[in-house]
């Protein structure tokens, strides 16, 4: 411990000896260390989710696919979640649910317009959570006819009742429809763009409330003791079988599947792109490690007068080696402070770019398991950028360099060293731009992937109408025609039209399209956007 404690300190004062040369490295190392923090904290999302439910190794995820439409991964419709809640034998409690939006009215009579998702009554016991105050959904309450409850959602309840227990048994209109709050959601559920939801609402549907091709419900199903997600998946194949010979019209070329939560969360194409971006931020740590070999290279030929003199007086080549290797640490540490630094401002400046859009970048954080990989970056970096130095700089000549002039001369096998780390760092460079190409036109193709609409010079608008001054379709219908009208008067405008919703571009958000004054079709006619 003593040996040691003299080589932080001798450490400290090289460092402080050479400020501009600490300054390079720390930062040349932060840098790359910020950015290799920030990506693995993206991919710690995805890979060690912290899932809104208990056990969530035995839940598995119903989805359906079309080969012919493209599309691998989308909701199912709800006739199906019936299905395959009554036949799939292999799961114990199967839950779904749906994006939603209302308008709420306030205490002022100003409308608000919220959020959330329509839940069947049993999902907060199939992924085995509770409400922090009142209590869930009961059996039946997601039936049509029954009592309009909600449950608030936890952020929304801190951020505008601060908290306030006797909102619970309180009534909200919601689409002017009175709703009465049981309970206030754990903030469990505030994961991902579940994070959004102000009120969770039951279903309050049955077999014939949605068409047979609206696949818009989330499923999850929890598995029986014993059962496992390759038995789901067997015994939804089949189901998915027998429901495209009952019902064509509907179901032609549409398959289910089963898979686990954790693996639900991505896919080929984003366990692709987590793969570029971390083999990119590798490329630039390597490239980082062999810059500031090269430096400690270039300042031990400086230094090599002073290390033959420690070597003359007695010095080990091991005890050298570990002086060196303990100043590049030091640089390590120091850099990996930064760097933490650094990867939160570049976290927070991708939520900012992202307005919200990527909810996984405002889902990244600093926690422990980000922390210690930091810190094993800390402690591995200086073997990548000390050792090499560290071995070249205490296996000289000790008389030679204590020759006068020997300071100037690296000699040369230190220029062979040195040309070597920068044959090195144009290896990497190379192979990084490489994978940045394949990154760009990765991103190129997303933006460029057709939409089904012509989405240039155009904008969009939600609004929301007080429900006490327009209780009717008729009065809702005459002022939306009359906001229509004055769109299209305005300068620079060259058409203007209605709808119920925008166009989705989520990744596998579809639904049927029905056009006003159009008359009506068969499924297998509707459009799908």
């Amino acid at each position: 411990m003593d040996t040691l404690f003299q080589d932080l300190r001798f450490g400290v004062r090289a460092m402080f000896k050479n400020p501009s040369f600490t300054v390079v490295a720390t930062v040349t190392l932060a840098l790359a260390i910020g950015v290799n923090t920030a990506i693995f904290s993206l991919v710690s999302v995805i890979v060690f989710a912290d899932l809104p439910m208990q056990d969530k190794a035995t839940v598995s995820v119903i989805r359906s696919a079309n080969v012919q439409q493209d599309v691998d991964r989308s909701g199912i419709s709800y006739a199906d979640f019936l299905d395959v809640r009554d036949q799939v034998g292999s799961l114990e409690s199967v839950s779904a649910m749906t994006g939603a939006q209302w308008v709420m009215s306030t205490d002022d009579g100003e409308p608000l317009r919220v959020t959330g998702n329509r839940i069947t009554a049993n999902t907060l016991d199939t992924w085995r959570l509770s409400t922090v105050v009142g209590r869930g959904f009961l059996e039946g309450e997601d039936l049509p006819g029954a009592q309009p409850v909600a449950i608030m959602a936890h952020n929304f309840w801190v951020a505008r009742f601060a908290s306030d227990p006797d909102v619970v048994g309180s009534t909200f209109r919601l689409d002017g429809v009175e709703h009465t709050v049981v309970g206030i959601m754990t903030p469990k559920m505030e994961f991902a763009n579940l994070g959004d939801a102000e009120f969770w609402v039951p279903t309050r549907m049955d077999r014939s409330s949605e068409p047979a091709d609206q696949r818009s419900f989330y499923v999850t199903g929890r598995l029986r003791p014993g059962a496992t997600h390759e038995q789901v998946q067997l015994e939804v194949a089949a189901l998915s079988a027998r429901l495209a010979g009952e019902y064509p019209t509907s179901h032609e070329g549409w398959v289910l599947g089963a898979e686990s939560v954790q693996k639900s969360l991505g896919g080929d194409e984003t366990d692709t792109i987590l793969l570029l971006l971390s083999m990119t931020v590798g490329f630039v740590l390597l490239i980082a490690c062999a810059n500031v070999a090269n430096m400690l290279l270039a300042r031990a030929t400086v230094r090599s007068r002073e290390l033959a003199v420690r070597a003359a007086l007695g010095a080990r080549r091991l005890r050298l080696i570990r002086q060196m290797l303990t100043e590049a640490f030091m640089i390590a540490l120091a850099a990996s402070v930064l760097g933490l630094a650094l990867a939160k401002g570049l976290l927070e400046t991708l939520v900012f770019i992202s307005a919200g859009n990527e909810p996984v970048f405002s889902m990244a954080k600093l926690d422990l398991r980000v922390l210690l990989f930091t810190l094993g970056v800390a402690l591995v970096t200086p073997l990548a950028f000390g050792l090499f130095p560290a071995l070249a700089a205490s296996s000289g000549d000790t008389t030679a360099s204590l020759k006068d002039g020997s300071a100037r001369s690296g000699g040369r096998r230190g220029g062979r060293t040195r040309g070597l780390l920068v044959g090195a760092q144009v290896s990497l460079a190379v192979m990084l731009m490489i994978v940045a190409g394949l990154m760009v036109r990765t991103v190129i193709s997303l933006q460029s992937r057709a939409l089904g609409f012509d989405s240039a010079d155009l904008l969009t608008a939600a609004i929301d109408l007080p429900d006490n001054k327009y209780a009717d379709d008729e009065s809702i219908r005459q002022f939306y025609r009359a906001m229509r009208d004055q769109v299209i008067a305005l300068p620079g405008v060259r058409g203007a039209e209605l709808a119920s919703e925008r166009p989705s571009l989520g990744l596998g958000e579809r639904g049927v399209l029905e056009m006003e004054g159009r008359p009506a079709v068969d499924d297998a006619s509707r459009p799908v956007g």
